[in-house]
This record gives structure tokens, sequence and C-alpha cells, in this order.
């Protein structure tokens, strides 16, 4: 029968050279899940804004480091192909189809430093199951690339991808912190910040966008621009009160970016313009020399276009921020009936829809039935619509005329 020898039956020196050899195990041990969790490093890189269009809300990318499989790339979401057959046509109808996409880190980096664009990295605190798990669930949402989604400039952009698919790493932690907080703004105000510098695109946006632009968000819903999800993760701890973010350096700076983020949140130069525009209509009624149809005209086309605009995209397009764009009662497309080519009946009849429009839309608005939009977008189209009314209304009511026209 044989026996069984271990550090406690056997003689003092097998005892001592089997405890040797557990002791030298237990650190070969320790050493190669310390070496492995070092070489897998996990960063969010966070990028400033650009001088495109695309570019102005800026993007995000998260930076995996794997020295056992060689792995140093980014990978972010949020790409699109301007040379694709319908593409202008199909992102006019909201069907948006973006896909994500990995690179090496030191080319990516190259691209934005060219780009005059800043570069800041977040060191994440992730274990090695978080890690493997972040690094397989971005790979299967990017490949086979390109492996397309459904993208949304407001929940489903290339922040909120990141957002997602770290949150799912660490079991919930980023929901669980940040989906009962109240945002510091709203989907319009932050659009509105970061459009300042080019007036006329800021205009437009203003305009086009719904109802769900202005609603009460979550902080969590504020994480679709990067570079708030960088400020709110940088203050985030995970279970045990340790931080999130283990380190934070910007490894560039762009000091000469034509690109400037103003800090306001409310744009009150659109209601003076507006103000402006409605003055300039009714100027003839109230100088002589001043006796053209011409401004007239030109607000009834401007306001009639932008109600066809919204038109479009509440009922025809899948922009789902473009939805339930309550301005349609002060920019109408039935404004069209008061252009002068038409019959003074036609013209009537136009005036009384559109001031019935007007006037219930303002009713609605004030009474709260309709949930309220930009104060400063109605404060833009509500002199304009009243001046094209006053100007119309001699022509089509025949008020301030001597003599009324046979319609």
């Amino acid at each position: 029968m044989s026996v069984v020898c271990t550090p406690w039956r056997c003689d003092p020196l097998s005892r001592v050279s089997a405890l040797l050899r557990i002791l030298i195990l237990s650190a070969l041990g320790w050493w190669f899940v310390a070496d492995n969790a070092q070489s897998k490093e996990a960063y969010l890189v966070t990028y400033g804004v650009g001088e495109e269009v695309w570019e102005w809300f800026g993007h995000n990318a998260l930076w995996l480091r794997d020295q056992s499989q060689g792995l140093d790339h980014t990978f972010s979401f949020g790409y699109f192909d301007l040379d694709a057959s319908g593409f202008y046509w199909r992102f006019a109808k909201g069907q948006m189809r973006y896909f994500g996409s990995s690179v090496s880190v030191e080319r990516e980096f190259a691209f934005y430093r060219a780009s005059k664009r800043s570069i800041r990295i977040q060191r994440l605190n992730l274990s090695i199951a978080q890690f493997d798990a972040l690094h397989q669930s971005l790979t299967e949402a990017i490949y086979p690339y390109p492996k397309y989604y459904d993208y949304d400039y407001y929940w489903a952009n290339c922040s909120t991808w990141l957002r997602d698919l770290l949150d799912q790493a660490l079991g919930g932690a980023l929901s669980q912190q940040l989906k009962d907080r109240p945002a510091d703004a709203s989907f319009r105000v932050h659009t509105a910040r970061l459009t300042a510098h080019q007036p006329l695109a800021q205009l437009g946006l203003m305009t086009i966008l719904g109802q769900a632009s202005d609603q009460d968000i979550t902080k969590w819903d504020e994480l679709f621009l990067p570079e708030v999800m960088a400020n709110e993760l940088g203050s985030l701890e995970l279970n045990g009160g340790n931080p999130l973010v283990l380190d934070d350096e910007f490894l560039f700076v762009a000091t000469n970016s034509s690109v400037s983020v103003t800090d306001f949140s409310t744009q009150f130069w659109l209601s003076g313009l507006g103000l402006v525009f409605g003055l300039l209509v009714v100027l003839p009624l109230w100088v002589s020399r001043f006796r053209s149809d011409w401004p007239h005209q030109l607000a009834v086309v401007f306001v009639s276009v932008v109600g066809l605009i919204i038109v479009w995209l509440w009922f025809y397009s899948e922009h789902q921020v473009a939805k339930s764009n309550h301005l349609i009662a002060l920019a109408n497309p039935l404004f069209l009936g008061l252009l002068f080519l038409w019959p003074k009946r036609v013209q009537r009849i136009a005036w009384w829809m559109c001031a019935l429009s007007l006037g219930l839309g303002l009713v609605l608005w004030a009474l709260g039935p309709v949930p309220r939009q930009s104060g400063e977008m109605m404060g833009f189209f509500l002199p304009v619509a009243i001046g094209i009314l006053a100007m119309s209304a001699q022509r089509a009511l025949g008020v301030g005329n001597q003599t009324n026209e046979a319609s």
C-alpha cells in the first residue's frame, strides 16, 4: 500500500521543500494575474469639436490595450459614407445607416492632431473580466465590418454606444448612478450652445427641432455629448467606493481651432432678429416712401417654406427629434395663400386660416395643453407672422382701403 506524503506527514526536509514549492507557485500565480491585469488597459478617449458640421458636437472612443494579444486600438461609432448611393435622400428621410470602426491608436491620434482637435484620455478602473467583456461586446458591435445600425442624434450616436457598452461591462454601474439624476440642460440648449459659432445653422436647427428636444432629460441622456460623458465618468464610483477613472489627462490640446463653444444656453438674438424682420414687413404701412410689397412677399415665402419643411420632417420622415414641432402654428404652409398672385378670395380664406392657426396655437401654449417649445423660436416667428397678417389684411380683407374691390 502506497502512502501519500504531505508536508505534515513526511520528514521536516520534505515539509520545507513542499512549502517552498507552494509559495513559489503562489507567487508565480499572483505575478501572472497582476501582470495580465497590468497589460489590459482601457481608456475613454474624448476628442474636441471640429470644423465640419458632423464634428461640432465632438467625438469619443474606447481605447483598449492588451499586450498579450497585440491589441492597441480605438473602438468608436458614428461613421457614415457620404459617397454611398442615395445617402442624402435617405438622410432627408431620417433613414441614417451608420457603423462603428476600430483602428490603431497611432493612426487615430495622428488624424485628430492634424485636424487640430484636442485628445483627452481617461484610464478606466476595469477588472480583467470587465475588460474582456467590453472587448468582446465592442468587437461584436463592429464586426463583420461594416455593421450598420440606425443612427439618432441624441439616442443612438457615437457617445451613447460607448455609454451603453461600458455600462453593460460594468454590470449597470453607470445607469444606476445616472438615470435618476436630472441633466444640466435639454437637448435643445446643448444644440444651441454647440452651434452658436454658426448663427444660420443654429437658426435652422432651432427651427426644425420638435417637442422632444425641450423635454427634461436625465444625466444618462445627457451623455449623448462626449464632453459630458468624460466629465461625468470622472466623478463616478464603482462598488466599494473605488473611482471609475484612475487617470485623466490631455495628450493634445488644440490652441488654434477656429471653432468656439459658448457657455450661454439661451439665444436672445433670435427673438431680436424676429422682431427686426417683423418690423421690416410692416414698414410700408407706416412709411410712405417704402411702399413695396417685396418684404411682405419674401416673408410669406420664407414662413411657408419653413412650414413645408416642418410638415415633411414631422409626418414624412423618421427624424424623431423633429416630430411634434408646434412652431407649425406660426410658420405654416397656408401662408402661401397670401401671395399676391392668387385671387382675392383665396387670399381672404388663407388669411383667416392663418390667423386661426396663430391664435389657436398661442391659446394652447398659454393654457398648457400643448407643451411649450423654445421661447426664442416663438419670439422669432411670432413678429414675422403678425407682420405678414397685418400687411395682408389690407389686401385680403380690404382693411384700410377706401373701397372694397369685388373678389
